[in-house]
């Protein structure tokens, strides 16, 4: 940091308040108004140029940022659009009904999920699509995280879901809306052959592995079968209160943690967050809907709100995609292309186990079943 970042500006505030009150520029500018507001005037026009001076630059890069946020935001969403396209070419897959030279085991397409938008092996994203995506967010405001949804490729979940009430996840709704105009749903019926092999193959590898390994004999740890002190439940620093304090203190302690406990609960943080990010938009009214929960109302208007610049923003979102692949460009973050080179490392396990399965069963050492 230079010299001129570590001056306090402060300091020069009454100076340049005495020096506008004396500069005929100024003097002119202010004479249309109450000559008595003048004093006031430049003193907080001293104090704003001391603001500016420390923090313009940073504020600088925030408003840059923010320009760009909406867009940056839109083409997050165009993987979605590919996620879907990816699930079904894994149907298909699965079903030997497609041949894909990048895939080799099921496990590589959940490493294909970690860079969807280098995945070359799925067509390239369609203005229809996108058309399709702003009609999905539409009518789906409430949903609008579900690109926090992680496993778009899981598919014995995925398939789970779809077929009965599965209570550890739900099918994707952008899958079903997407199925609703395609009519893709029908893969979901596919038989998974391709799957089941893997799974015979692996089960040999196993089997083989436990018969010369010596079983592994694990020493337990006294202290994992106690329980966690969670530092959020209440009832454990009231109860240690009434152990350690005097009666006065103790009662104190927990009169405080009973009337502010809440403070700290998921929803209460969430709303928080929430109004402190509706507070900060500017040149927009929000509009929040009647709820019993105010906390509920405050993030349907967040998601509402995201969701509707998403949707104005995706059209350009999808020119600088169109753009960027026509040139051959690699696409997604770094941290998705690290994503992707350490689950395809991953999936060296996997890949080891049914060749070895394969050798076992006395057939050759490739993917080729």
């Amino acid at each position: 940091m230079n010299e001129e970042k570590k001056t306090d500006y402060h300091q020069f505030c009454e100076q340049w308040t005495k020096e506008l009150m004396e500069n005929p520029a100024v003097q002119e500018y202010c004479k249309t108004y109450q000559k008595y507001s003048m004093d006031s005037f430049c003193k907080a026009y001293a104090n704003i140029k001391a603001s500016g001076l420390k923090w313009g630059e940073m504020y600088q890069r925030l408003n840059e940022q923010k320009q760009n946020e909406w867009i940056d935001l839109a083409f997050e969403h165009l993987s979605i659009i590919q996620q879907k396209k990816l699930f079904d070419a894994q149907c298909l897959w699965r079903a030997e009904q497609l041949e894909i030279k990048e895939i080799e085991i099921t496990f590589d397409f959940r490493a294909w999920e970690e860079d969807i938008l280098n995945c070359s092996f799925i067509p390239p994203i369609t203005l229809q699509e996108v058309d399709w995506y702003c009609q999905y967010l539409s009518q789906n405001n409430a949903e609008f995280e579900q690109d926090w949804f992680q496993d778009w490729q899981n598919y014995e979940e995925i398939k789970e879901a779809y077929e009965t009430n599965n209570e550890n996840r739900n099918f994707p709704e952008w899958y079903d809306f997407h199925n609703g105009k395609t009519g893709n749903g029908v893969l979901l019926t596919l038989p998974d052959i391709r799957g089941k092999k893997e799974k015979f193959y692996q089960s040999l590898c196993i089997e083989d592995s436990r018969k010369h390994d010596p079983p592994i004999s694990y020493v337990k740890d006294p202290e994992l079968e106690k329980p966690y002190m969670n530092i959020f439940d209440t009832k454990l620093h009231i109860t240690l209160a009434q152990l350690i304090e005097d009666k006065q203190t103790s009662k104190l302690i927990t009169e405080y943690l009973k009337g502010t406990e809440h403070h700290h609960t998921y929803e209460n943080e969430r709303a928080d967050e929430n109004l402190q990010y509706l507070s900060e938009i500017k040149d927009e009214l929000i509009p929040i809907e009647a709820h019993d929960d105010y906390r509920v109302a405050l993030n349907r208007a967040v998601e509402s709100y995201r969701s509707k610049k998403t949707i104005e923003h995706l059209p350009l979102a999808f020119q600088k995609y169109k753009a960027t692949h026509q040139l051959g460009i690699s696409l997604g973050t770094e941290r998705e292309k690290e994503q992707f080179k350490t689950y395809m490392d991953i999936g060296k396990n996997w890949k080891e186990a049914i060749l070895r399965g394969r050798e076992l069963n006395g057939e050759p050492k490739d993917f080729d079943f």
